[in-house]
């Protein structure tokens, strides 16, 4: 666990190193805001899509050989970030950074879920505080390299990658899968996990995180790399976010576990995400678009996103085996990483547009839009939750 744990940190460590300055790349590149979102989306698309394989090979092989595979490949896609300039080489990019997480991830997570069902939420809570370790000190070395031009923080994020998948290789132990001696077909694990209809309509739900989540990658950068701080201004949010979630995860989870019920620590904490893109919809409306305003509004609306992912992260986690009935966890997760992957390609998609055609009271749209995501998403989790779909939940244990 600690190894798995350590890896968390590097993982995050390497991608923050590069993908908090991507957006500002492209847009350097002289590529247009909804461009740069479809490119920023397809590698959640290719991500969450190809999940599904992930987690069936994780399911049916030992988790350290999928893990080792996708470091080796997300390293390739860095490092052609680093070379491409043509659209399309970087859509060729992305699509391999997404298939680097879509191997690695439900690999990783599977292997943390094997600790027992009440120990799960305070580890992936842990997990959650190395990864924004991670996150803290990824964007700080990132800009430092930035300094050289962006090729030599892609490549430098690259052989990060690299390390890892030495390191990992050599230290983390063997455990295969839950079905690794079983005679069934993928086919008929994917088909089973998505005729599990609490399952999927929480996976459907949850779309909501993954739009909201993803704007730490482009809307917010888009709105600070509007005001004179730039890059600088990126790092700083990203650095909002990362204390935050160091020192108060553990305490928020510890907190909520012992006040709420899963159900409403997830669904409070989406909406909160979607509050937290309240204060920018609030100066757009009133035409302010530059300046220190703008920065407050966007440093203060992060903390108030990371607050909301904090409340829902380690429980959204701890659902998806619950409602998996602790079996074929590599399937399960790769289908509500799918839906989540579905989710951010189209948000990202969209924000994209708005930005491209927003200016003084229409730029408000995208912010708007972000807030209702984070109502509609919480509404749809709470109805689940009174109707007895969700474990943990006071009408699923009166039933």
């Amino acid at each position: 666990m600690r190894i798995l744990l350590l890896t968390d940190l590097g993982f995050n460590l390497g991608f923050t190193m590069l993908m908090p300055y991507l957006a500002g790349h492209l847009r350097g590149l002289a590529i247009q805001g909804s461009l740069v979102g479809l490119i920023l989306g397809l590698r959640n698309l290719s991500q969450q899509g190809l999940f599904l394989i992930g987690g069936a090979l994780a399911d049916r092989r030992e988790y350290r050989s999928i893990i080792v595979a996708g470091c080796v490949i997300r390293s390739a896609g860095f490092a052609l970030f680093g070379f491409a300039s043509h659209p399309a080489t970087l859509l060729v990019a992305s699509v391999l950074t997404g298939l680097a997480a879509a191997l690695f991830t439900p690999a990783l997570k599977a292997y943390l879920a094997t600790v027992g069902s009440e120990e799960r939420p305070m580890a992936f809570a842990l997990s959650g505080v190395l990864s924004q370790l991670g996150a803290l000190l990824g964007p700080l070395l990132g800009i430092a390299l930035l300094s050289s031009g962006f090729r030599p923080l892609a490549l430098a994020s690259a052989a990060l990658f690299l390390v890892w998948a030495v390191l990992l290789r050599l230290a983390l132990p063997e455990r295969r899968g839950s079905e690794a001696a079983s005679s069934r077909t993928a086919w008929q694990d994917w088909k089973e996990a998505a005729a599990n209809r609490p399952f999927l309509l929480f996976s459907i739900a949850l779309g909501g995180y993954a739009v909201l989540f993803n704007q730490l990658y482009l809307a917010l950068p888009l709105a600070l790399a509007r005001v004179s701080q730039g890059q600088a201004g990126v790092s700083a949010a990203f650095m909002v976010s990362s204390v935050l979630v160091i020192t108060l995860q553990v305490r928020v989870a510890a907190f909520s576990e012992a006040r709420l019920s899963p159900a409403a620590s997830i669904a409070l904490g989406l909406a909160v995400m979607g509050a937290g893109f309240a204060p920018l919809a609030a100066l757009s409306l009133a035409g302010v678009e530059e300046g220190a305003a703008v920065t407050a509004a966007a440093l203060s609306g992060t903390a108030i996103l990371t607050f909301g992912i904090m409340l829902a992260y380690p429980f959204t986690m701890n659902m998806i085996p619950l409602l998996a009935g602790e079996r074929r966890l590599g399937v399960h997760y790769g289908i509500f990483y799918l839906a989540a992957g579905l989710s951010a390609a189209a948000g990202n998609l969209i924000i994209g547009r708005l930005f491209d055609e927003g200016s003084g009271r229409a730029g408000a749209a995208p912010w708007l839009l972000l807030v209702a995501v984070g109502l509609a998403s919480a509404a749809a989790v709470a109805a689940l939750a009174l109707r007895g779909a969700l474990p943990g939940s006071a009408a699923a244990q009166r039933g």
